[in-house]
This record gives C-alpha cells, sequence and structure tokens, in this order.
C-alpha cells in the first residue's frame, strides 16, 4: 500500500491504471486504492479504463467518515478532560422519608 501513496504526490494524474498488478488480487481493491488517493487526487477522473463514478466517491467518503469515527473513539482522552459524575442531589426536605 505504501507504493500506492506515492500516487498522491502526481497532483495532476487523471488517469491511473493497476489492472494485471498484484494489488487486483486484493478483495475490493479499486475502493480500497481510491480511499488512500482520495485527499489528494482531486483530477483523478478514470482508474483502470473506468470512470470513477459519484457512488465510488460517495463510497469513499463514507468509508473515511467511519475511520474518522473510529480514530477518535480509540483516542485517549486527557485526565484533565474526562467526564466526571455529577454531584449527588441534596434532598431539600430534612428527612421526613416522602420522595419528590
Amino acid at each position: 500500500m505504501s507504493q500506492i501513496l506515492k500516487f498522491s504526490e502526481m497532483k495532476n494524474l487523471q488517469i491511473l491504471t493497476l489492472y494485471a498488478n498484484p494489488i487486483e488480487h486484493i478483495k475490493n481493491y479499486r475502493l480500497v486504492v481510491l480511499n488512500v488517493l482520495y485527499r489528494t487526487l482531486e483530477n483523478l477522473r478514470k482508474f483502470d479504463q473506468v470512470l470513477i463514478t459519484r457512488q465510488e466517491y460517495d463510497n469513499v467518503m463514507s468509508l473515511n467518515n467511519l475511520n474518522s469515527v473510529k480514530n477518535l473513539r480509540m483516542m485517549k482522552v486527557p485526565a484533565n478532560c474526562q467526564k466526571k459524575e455529577p454531584p449527588m442531589k441534596k434532598n431539600d426536605d430534612a428527612g421526613d422519608g416522602r420522595q419528590s
């Protein structure tokens, strides 16, 4: 996958063909590659001689949003920002046994 990242440096890349390369054996490799490159290759229009569809872009965006949420969940919260329990509510009645 690190080799795929090298393509992200080619800002004007419009057509990318990886057909008949070992990466083709990865399940859903088209979506995987588009996911890796989507932020940097705004001009990419064709992948493996097929136009990149709006649905594929939407799938990549959804996948990236999901990954962002997962990354947020995995981040450690600093001790001074951790959620604290609210203080116990004191009963205004002076112990007469009634619930309000």
